[in-house]
């Protein structure tokens, strides 16, 4: 179930509830430590995440990426990938690619 179709669900003070609990969460995760991370992304998604001192790794993710697309599609259609450095809140560092 995605979250919109889940928001619909709920009745009005179910929302505004859901919204405070939101904000406060929100709030919590903006005070956080911020974390450097590379991040391999292929058109607009996310496809692995590696620590700052992964740079290696996560240019040679970006290179298998590529050779995976090639065998694919020979001629991948304007296909995008990237590597690139982000700030991310340290709960959202956990599971990093190795």
């Amino acid at each position: 179930m995605g979250m919109d179709t889940y928001l619909r669900g709920l009745n009005l003070d179910a929302l505004r509830a859901a919204r405070e609990r939101a904000d406060e969460l929100i709030k919590v995760r903006e005070a956080e430590a911020r974390l450097g991370v590379w991040v391999v992304e292929g058109h607009l998604l996310t496809l692995r995440r590696f620590a700052e001192a992964d740079y290696l790794k996560a240019a040679e993710a970006v290179l298998e990426e590529a050779r995976t697309l090639a065998q694919i599609e020979p001629k991948p259609f304007r296909r995008t990938l990237s590597l690139s450095y982000k700030l991310v809140p340290a709960s959202e560092c956990t599971g990093l690619d190795a």
